[in-house]
């Protein structure tokens, strides 16, 4: 038998479940399963990497050093950052191909040209973002074009 957690649309502790016991498994129950019923604590804001509920009070099993947990707040940044880079770099490259096509063809007036060099400054700057000074914490996102 596995003892399982479920969770909500947010990622907050609902309940305990026990896998076999004949009831249905929960939907939103974390893959992170460890022996005995400890479970990985990376769910409702734990600080924790592993620990157990009991009676309704989350149990550190082995609580996160302060370098680990900048460890893990720095890769949550890093994270958010790419998140956004990449929307963004979708939205620059449904600009950007209409422009180039007019190029390719021959095509482009003058205020087109200018448009797609400004597109594409746009897009190696994002592209650069993490080369930045206080790159994730503190992040100078490009102007988007016109």
């Amino acid at each position: 038998m596995k003892r399982i957690v479920e969770l909500d649309q947010s990622g907050r502790f609902v309940s305990d479940f026990i896998e076999g016991i004949g009831l249905p498994t929960p939907n939103n129950w974390t893959a992170d399963i460890c022996p005995d019923g400890f479970f990985a604590g990376r769910y409702a804001g734990s600080r924790s990497i592993s620990g157990e509920w009991v009676k309704g009070i989350w149990v550190d099993d082995k609580a996160l050093s302060d370098q680990e947990l900048a460890d893990l707040e720095y890769a949550q940044l890093v994270n958010e950052a790419m998140s956004k880079v990449d929307r963004l770099l979708q939205q620059a490259a449904l600009r950007i191909a209409p422009l180039q096509d007019a190029v390719d063809i021959d095509e482009e007036t003058e205020e087109e040209a200018v448009q797609l060099k400004a597109w594409k400054k746009y897009r190696v700057s994002l592209s650069r973002l993490s080369e930045q000074q206080g790159y994730p914490q503190a992040i100078e996102w490009p102007v988007t074009p016109t």
